[in-house]
Parts: C-alpha cells; sequence; structure tokens
C-alpha cells in the first residue's frame, strides 16, 4: 500500500474542470481514509475558484515522494511526466481526455518511457483511445 498518494494540478487560476476533478479526487481519497493530496508546483498556491478543502503540498517546496508513494499526472502534463520520471517513486497517469492525451503522446512519446505504470481512464472511451493508442 502507498504511503501517500500525490495528484499533480495545473497551476490555474481561471476555472478548470479538469482540475476540480482532481480535487474531487483526493477528497473521496481521504474521505476513504487513504493519504492523498493536491500537488501544485508553485509554492503557496490555491486556487481561490475552487471551495474543495484538501491538503496541499508543493514542488517548489522541496518535494520529494518516498519510493512507494504514488503521483498521479494529467494526461497533459508532459512536463511533470518528464520531471518525475527519475524520481524514485510510483507514476500513474490521469486522462481525462484522450485529445489531450494524443497530443501528449506525440510530443514526448510513451508513457512507459517516462517510468509510468498505468493509466487511469475516466471514461470508456478514453479507455478504449489509449488502448489502441498503446
Amino acid at each position: 500500500m502507498p504511503q501517500a498518494i500525490y495528484y499533480y494540478a495545473h497551476d490555474v487560476v481561471q476555472p478548470s474542470g479538469g482540475v476540480a476533478v482532481l480535487y474531487e479526487h483526493v477528497a473521496a481519497l481521504r474521505q476513504s481514509g487513504l493519504d492523498a493530496y493536491i500537488l501544485h508546483a508553485q509554492s503557496g498556491f490555491v486556487p481561490n475558484w475552487l471551495s474543495i478543502n484538501v491538503p496541499i503540498r508543493y514542488v517548489q517546496a522541496n518535494f520529494r515522494p518516498e519510493p512507494n508513494d504514488f503521483v498521479v499526472i494529467p494526461e497533459d502534463f508532459s512536463s511533470a511526466v518528464q520531471r518525475f520520471a527519475t524520481i524514485p517513486c510510483r507514476r500513474l497517469i490521469f486522462c481525462q481526455n484522450q485529445f489531450y492525451a494524443a497530443t501528449a503522446l506525440v510530443s514526448i512519446g510513451d508513457w512507459r518511457n517516462y517510468g509510468i505504470e498505468g493509466v487511469i481512464a475516466s471514461t470508456v472511451t478514453v479507455r478504449d483511445f489509449l488502448a489502441l493508442a498503446g
């Protein structure tokens, strides 16, 4: 079992449904008794447009996950995929949009080359696309 689960969210100042879903996942995981957090890049960043209260950790604050921790990265966050490729932790992609995934896969190639262990697909359509692309 992982020690902690970190959902890496974009630091966006405008409302974003994708970021809101990440916060909802963390809230649900915490309600289930798991040690889950949102991860943002910029220290002190909080999306003021969102009213979901979950603990936040920051990459700029020398964040280092433990080897058994999971870092869950959105499909469109290729720089995060690359950033965590050499950090000893477990890595997953959370894919909400197959079109964003296609762009990312063209941009940086197969996620498995970056130590990604698996993908959480938000819909059957996304799952089916990833199965064909994989």
